[in-house]
């Protein structure tokens, strides 16, 4: 979940995204959330994403994109049935962002299976990162415009299994 708050905000404003709602109505489902504030760890209404999961995590960690300090990452680990998947939840400022984006899941990911979804702000097809992606094994999604307010695809579900043919 992108843009959620952690309760230092009157619920007002966004009980949809209120990360501690949604911890308290998802909890007894058996889901487990993880919250990761953005701003570089500056409070601003103590925004971030927000990772819900059934699946056990046993690690979280926030990245802080270097250009601005303001958009990041969080980095969440789950065991899944056949091995460890690392979950990227994103919000980055557009295709500048990229190369530090994907340099943090090299140096991070290991062998694991990658998911990296989220509002990436551009749409892959005008530039190279979906050529760049395919070729390295990511699966992109491509489901059309994905905001009400955008005629556009800013927000992607990125995939990637060590070993697996996801395009057969």
């Amino acid at each position: 979940i992108q843009e959620a708050t952690h309760g230092t905000i009157p619920l007002w404003l966004n009980v949809a995204s209120n990360a501690r709602t949604l911890r308290r109505a998802l909890n007894p489902l058996g889901y487990d959330c993880v919250f990761g504030a953005a701003a570089g760890g500056k409070p601003i209404l103590e925004v971030g994403q927000l990772i819900c999961t059934q699946v056990p995590y046993h690690s979280s960690e926030v990245y802080f994109l270097p250009e601005n300090g303001i958009r990041s990452v969080l980095l969440t680990r789950v065991t899944a049935s056949f091995g460890v998947v690392s979950l990227y939840n994103v919000h980055i400022g557009g295709a500048k962002d990229m190369p530090a984006l994907m340099e943090y899941v090299e140096r991070t990911r290991g062998d694991t299976a990658v998911i990296i979804a989220g509002d990436f702000n551009f749409e892959f097809e005008a530039t190279s990162w979906k050529a760049k992606l395919e070729n390295e094994g990511y699966i992109i999604s491509d489901v059309g415009p994905t905001s009400l307010r955008r005629s556009r695809q800013i927000d992607r579900i990125i995939v990637r299994v060590p070993g697996a043919d996801l395009k057969a």
